[in-house]
């Protein structure tokens, strides 16, 4: 959790995505907040762990906006930001309902000197966005249903729709891992 992933010549991206509960939200933000960056995003997806109202996102978006110059949601909960309209006409709320549309918005409004908190529960896997630079991402499955993340599955190279196919043997050689 937290790992920084720097690709030159793009964005560095901090993945948090195994889980986010409630009370980790504001320790990520904190970081974001406290980097050195020409430009900040924060890209939140679910929010685990928190046995209360859907009031939690508005909450959170509050708290990113004041770390970040862009607050992207994803998935179910997207619209649950309360983001002001003018936050929304001015590009500084965005939302999506999926992942890969979050990374192509993201692929397409990238600057060089700008971190990029990815953070939520795993079963988003929000990864792919970072992923996507150093890897032709074909799996931009919303519910896989893998509660690994796409590193250790190693099929995200692969459409969602033929992962079932793969063995086992051949999913641990497509990863290096067959001895």
């Amino acid at each position: 959790r937290g790992e920084v992933l720097a690709i030159p010549g793009s964005p560095r991206f901090m993945l948090d995505t195994a889980k986010a509960p409630w009370h980790s939200l504001y320790l990520a933000f904190d970081m974001i907040d406290a980097a050195s960056a020409g430009r900040k995003r924060i890209v939140l997806g679910h929010i685990s762990d928190y046995a209360g109202s859907t009031r939690k996102y508005g909450d959170a978006y509050k708290v990113a906006r004041e770390a970040a110059d862009e607050v992207i949601f994803v998935g179910d909960n997207s619209h649950r930001a309360r983001a002001s309209q003018e936050d929304r006409d001015t590009g500084r709320f965005r939302e999506f309902t999926s992942v890969r549309a979050a990374a192509d918005h993201i692929r397409e409004t990238a600057v060089e000197d700008e971190l990029i908190l990815l953070k939520g529960s795993s079963n988003l896997h929000l990864e792919r966005i970072a992923l996507s630079y150093t890897h032709d991402i074909r799996c931009w499955a919303d519910a896989c249903g893998k509660q690994q993340d796409c590193r250790s599955c190693g099929l995200f190279d692969l459409p969602f729709e033929e992962h079932s196919r793969l063995s086992r043997r051949e999913t641990r050689r497509r990863l290096g891992k067959d001895r």
